[in-house]
């Protein structure tokens, strides 16, 4: 685990992994890498992907939220489709 301002996450082949409550319940949180740079400009270093991941969090969340109320488990995977990039 590594810790970017105060969230600790956990970074695996390229991937960042964090926990979030939602609705009461503690879920994981994948963002993949392609996410991470694609859609937040992460230059792919642990500490760009840190800053993206707190530069976007509430979008991220936003996103897990919705697929944790239409029934995904964890880890909820973040994808870069799920943002409208062009």
């Amino acid at each position: 685990m590594s810790s970017s301002s105060n969230r600790p996450f956990l970074r695996l082949d390229g991937d960042l992994f964090f926990n979030h409550q939602i609705g009461g319940k503690t879920f994981r949180i994948q963002v993949t890498h392609s996410c991470l740079g694609d859609v937040f400009g992460s230059d792919g270093s642990m500490s760009g992907d840190g800053q993206a991941l707190n530069a976007n969090l509430w979008r991220i969340v936003e996103v897990a939220a919705q697929k944790a109320m239409t029934g995904a488990d964890s880890p909820i995977k973040v994808l870069r489709r799920d943002f409208n990039t062009v």
